[in-house]
């Protein structure tokens, strides 16, 4: 990760006559979810237009010095994004009496009475940030052993985000989407949906949690088995152990992410439990429990057991591995490894990433995954995305895959024939607003 300078202690001394809480120097883990938090937002180049900010994954800071990185995070919310405000109002109420201390208030970390240093409300009104992208995609599907299978697709999509703060450190999140097809080819749906509102939710502390209600996305766990929107609850919790709880529906029918008349199409209610825990600097451990079951069919629930590791091997390659077994009576296990090299990051024009996995997904296991493979099916999956223009994101992504003995690849979720070759193809263009 790219560093930037040391924060000058200077400043500290030279704020005579405040008072500070208890221990503003005492240090902040390097595992906690602060520093996660600041790294996400310095990857994404929030921090633009300082020169004098040093951040370093690996070096403890103390409460008082990732306050001041958290104020001149909060300096730049102009610019930034719906989902990277949301982590910047959740830092600001954690290092809430630092910032006051500072002489930094927003409508939720001002205290009641503030004599000394009179409140700057730079927002009063609280008006409603949007962000969002404009999307163009093609891909392609070619099957080797039934070339009917095959299509090809050229379609867009526009995605705007709105999110708004409300009292006590809660936020009102919105999506609204909107896809088309410029074409179509048997084989394919249509992919065109006339405007769809994908999020609808409002997240903020609840003792001692955060809580979101509401429509979200969420992968669950690895987002081997699911990763998409669900309407429910969800409670996050703990700093050296984070921890997930949520119980929701998948918002739109499984079967249209499944196969027809497959086990997975009748799995639509979910109760999960994800935790994620840093084993050491350089790898994260994250595992999931996940119960899943129909409100409409008569059918068996299944249980699902998800593992994760991401270990970073040096500052720009890291190793990733995940596997899943549900409780399903057979073809019931999935897993990926695979290699990830550099970022392509929005904000640095010229930066580019790549990554190469392994997978393998058999019959009864994932329900709408965050991976390319199909249930029933192994294969090679590589990707490789540049920024070409700030706020321009240029991404493709190409499958090769096999079907295994047991899958729902066929007419109306039969199996076809073990072996058969799939090639699939992916290019496509973000522009962020």
């Amino acid at each position: 990760m790219k560093k930037i300078s040391t924060l000058a202690l200077g400043l500290t001394f030279s704020l005579t006559g405040i008072a500070f809480a208890a221990n503003p120097f005492a240090l902040v883990p390097t595992t906690s979810w602060e520093y996660d938090s600041i790294a996400t937002l310095v990857n994404a180049g929030v921090y633009e237009g300082y020169r004098d900010i040093n951040f370093d994954k690996d070096q403890a800071l103390t409460r008082y010095e990732m306050a001041t990185l958290v104020a001149k995070a909060m300096a730049n919310e102009p610019k930034v994004t719906a989902k990277q405000k949301v982590i910047i109002d959740k830092l600001a109420a954690e290092f809430k009496t630092e910032l006051g201390n500072l002489g930094v208030y927003t409508e939720a970390t001002a205290p009641a009475t503030a004599v000394s240093t009179p409140v700057v409300d730079s927002n009063p009104i609280n008006p409603i940030e949007i962000s969002g992208f404009y999307r163009l995609r093609y891909q392609t599907l070619k099957d080797k052993g039934n070339s009917a299978n095959s299509w090809h697709a050229f379609q867009h999509k526009l995605e705007l985000d709105a999110t708004k703060k409300l009292a006590n450190d809660w936020t009102a999140n919105f999506s609204w989407e909107a896809a088309k097809s410029f074409y179509n080819e048997k084989g394919l749906s249509n992919g065109t949906n006339t405007g769809d509102i994908s999020m609808a939710n409002i997240a903020g502390p609840l003792a001692g949690t955060t809580m979101t209600i509401g429509k979200f996305s969420d992968t669950i766990g690895s987002g081997l088995v699911f990763d998409d929107e669900l309407s429910g609850a969800k409670f996050e919790f703990g700093k050296t152990l984070h921890t997930q709880i949520l119980y929701a529906d998948a918002d739109k029918n499984i079967a249209d992410c499944t196969f027809p008349n497959s086990y997975l199409s009748s799995l639509n209610t979910v109760a999960a439990l994800s935790l994620n825990y840093d084993l050491s600097k350089a790898t994260t451990f994250l595992t999931s429990y996940q119960h899943w079951n129909s409100k409409d069919d008569n059918i068996d629930s299944m249980n699902v057991y998800d593992f994760n590791l991401k270990s970073k091997l040096t500052d720009t390659l890291s190793l990733y591995t995940t596997y899943d077994k549900t409780s399903y009576d057979n073809d019931n296990k999935a897993w990926v490894i695979g290699l990830s090299y550099k970022g392509a990051n929005p904000a640095n024009p010229g930066s580019f990433g790549a990554w190469i996995d392994y997978e393998r997904f058999e019959k009864n296991t994932a329900i709408d995954t965050t991976y390319w493979v199909n249930d029933g099916t192994k294969g090679t999956a590589l990707g490789f995305s540049y920024i070409p223009y700030k706020d321009v994101k240029w991404t493709n992504t190409f499958f090769s895959a096999k079907t295994l003995p047991a899958n729902n690849l066929g007419v109306n979720g039969t199996d076809e024939a073990a072996g058969v070759r799939q090639n699939f193809f992916r290019s496509q263009v973000y522009y962020f607003f």
